[in-house]
């Protein structure tokens, strides 16, 4: 009885992609069906020498072994084995080798492919009319519920990961606009941009190209420290000022603790807190916002985030509020 062997290929993965097993089961086929989308496979398929012929069925049992090619994501492979069985074949002789491995992040790519269809002629016409501009609001809003989700004690796994997944759209959207105008990047580029900072600011577990050092021992203090060097060097040691790239929007709770943050990176905590002061005197108005930044300052140092933290036990209270538990 002749072997049917079928081979789900993930859209994840370029079309061409297999393992040598994979490539082996499809030379050695005297028929192979193509079932994927696409015409990628059919090119890959030709280039390697392997005759095939496209369709939605499994091959016929009849004249010797035979390969079925599907999308491991489509629903004619989720029926696959029972098509078989249908057409003849024995289900001892059916076998399903996975042999187009995905790597973590994956979903990623699907998620480019996803956009790539929504701004591409005949897709959204939403998506169509959107800019840099009229995007930027929904960044903040889908920040603003990942906040109100991690704040929460024990966030809800589904929710969550729905969150996320509205922020990650935003970054494929812009990644998108990048890629369709003048001087174009895309979603690589971002991550590329992205993954070659964290070679450079985590020398201890990078290698300039990304690869692995041996194991380091330095302390937790000793990596803040590194890291802000290597920041340092990036701007080839210009001064940089302490609300340098940090937005007007910013809660101010949670800008101020950057600029403490910084100023004591770059040894300015008393000159930042004298020129407060000074100015809480010319303007008594002001006096109360030194109370607040004395907080900020300390708990600075002490790694606390006053934004988060304050943030969380309002979230907290509310809630006993509203379960009836918050009488005195």
């Amino acid at each position: 009885m002749p072997k049917l062997t079928i081979l789900p290929v993930s859209t994840r993965n370029a079309p061409g992609l297999l393992t040598w097993p994979g490539w082996q089961a499809l030379h050695a086929a005297r028929e192979t069906v193509l079932s994927c989308r696409g015409n990628g496979w059919q090119e890959a398929l030709d280039n390697a020498g392997v005759a095939w012929r496209a369709g939605q069925e499994p091959p016929s049992p009849v004249g010797g072994d035979a390969c079925w090619l599907l999308d491991r994501e489509s629903t004619a492979f989720v029926g696959a084995f029972a098509a078989a069985r249908e057409a003849g074949w024995d289900a001892e002789k059916i076998l399903v080798l996975e042999a187009s491995p995905l790597l973590p992040g994956a979903e990623a790519i699907e998620s480019v492919r996803v956009m790539d269809v929504l701004r591409s002629e005949g897709g959204d016409l939403w998506s169509a009319q959107q800019t840099h501009a009229s995007l930027a609001r929904y960044l903040l809003e889908e920040t603003h519920e990942v906040l109100e989700l991690l704040d929460s004690p024990q966030p809800e796994r589904e929710e969550l990961l729905s969150e996320l997944g509205d922020i990650l759209f935003q970054l494929v959207f812009h990644a998108r606009l990048g890629q369709e105008a003048g001087g174009p990047w895309n979603f690589d580029d971002v991550a590329r941009a992205l993954n070659e900072k964290m070679y450079r600011r985590n020398p201890h577990v990078f290698q300039g190209d990304g690869g692995r050092v041996p194991q380091s021992d330095l302390s937790t203090d000793e990596i803040v420290a590194q890291w802000h060097l290597v920041k340092k060097r990036e701007t080839k040691g210009k001064q940089r000022a302490l609300d340098d790239s940090l937005p007007l929007s910013l809660p101010a709770l949670q800008r101020a603790w950057k600029i403490a943050h910084r100023a004591r990176q770059e040894g300015l905590s008393d000159a930042l807190w004298r020129s407060a002061q000074k100015v809480s005197r010319e303007r008594p108005e002001l006096a109360p916002g030194l109370n607040l930044l004395a907080e900020v300052i300390k708990f600075e140092r002490e790694d606390v985030d006053l934004e988060s933290s304050l943030r969380a036990l309002l979230s907290s209270a509310l809630q006993d509020m509203s379960n009836g538990t918050g009488s005195a």
